[in-house]
């Protein structure tokens, strides 16, 4: 018996929605087009620092090393330094408390808030 007569005597008892094909009836996947590599978010010619104002050089509003922590962490600490509950900032972040509840032990979340209290006691 040849794969014809199978498959035709297969499809005999299947409904048309699920009838085998033939082989040559059966489309292939388009071959994918190559993307073009990926740009860097900076000029090539930007300068890794930018200079600061004579008047400026004492009083810096970002720190000088960037933070480790994500932007969730970030809104936490911030969302906490502002009074709300620990169950309240969880929620609005959409995470559970106990992940909140295990940033406040790192160092780094710690000494953010620290640093967000003392902006704002100085305030």
């Amino acid at each position: 018996m040849a794969s014809d007569d199978i498959r035709s005597i297969i499809n005999k008892y299947l409904p048309e929605s699920v009838r085998l094909r033939d082989p040559s009836e059966i489309s292939r996947p388009k071959a994918r087009t190559p993307q073009p590599p990926a740009r860097s978010k900076a000029h090539p010619d930007a300068s890794a620092c930018i200079p600061l104002h004579p008047a400026l050089a004492g009083e810096r509003s970002k720190p000088l090393c960037p933070s480790t922590l994500s932007p969730r962490q970030l809104a936490a600490a911030r969302a906490l330094a502002a009074g709300k509950r620990v169950c309240d900032v969880a929620a609005l972040l959409r995470i559970n408390r106990t992940t909140l509840l295990r940033w406040r032990k790192l160092t780094e979340f710690t000494d953010e808030l620290q640093r967000i209290h003392r902006r704002l006691s100085e305030v």
